[in-house]
This record gives C-alpha cells, structure tokens and sequence, in this order.
C-alpha cells in the first residue's frame, strides 16, 4: 500500500491498479481469522471449495460465452461501412 503514495505524487495511473490490488489482498487476509469456531471454519472450507471448482468451470463457461457475443458484436458492427466507422472513431 505504501507504493501509491509516489504514484499518487506523480500523477500515474498505475496508482489504481495498485491501490486496487492492495485493497482485494487487504480484504483476503480476513479469512485467516475466519476459522474461530467449528462453523466458521466449515464456512470457510466450503467458500474455499466453491472457489476452486465452482468459479474455474464458471470461467470457462463465461468466457465461451462472452468470446461467441464478441464475435458476433464485431460481425454486426463491421457488417455496414457506417455502422462501423461510428464504431471504430
């Protein structure tokens, strides 16, 4: 978190994406005082499973779907010269 303070001083934009990077691992480490109780800690073995099958096969699915309407967003897009250059300007 420390490296946004020069990047903020200088203006650069990878100031967000390490800002947002820190915040997202900043937020992780609250798991490690998850496992308190018995129930938290099945909570926590269970949203760690969920992580690690469920959102993997969610991605592929995802990113078939989302590859198929690109696709076809660009078919339609570059199908009329106007349509395009309003588009791609």
């Amino acid at each position: 978190m420390l490296i946004v303070i020069p990047l903020r001083f200088t203006h650069h934009d990878a100031q967000w994406v390490v800002a947002s990077l820190g915040f997202f691992f900043n937020v992780l480490r609250l798991f490690k005082y998850s496992c308190v109780t018995r129930a938290t800690g099945l909570y926590t073995k269970t949203l760690a499973r969920i992580v690690y099958r469920d959102i993997t096969r969610f991605s592929c699915v995802f990113l078939v779907v989302f590859l198929a309407f690109c696709g076809a967003f660009f078919s339609v897009a570059s199908s009329n010269q106007r349509c395009a250059s309003v588009w791609w300007v």
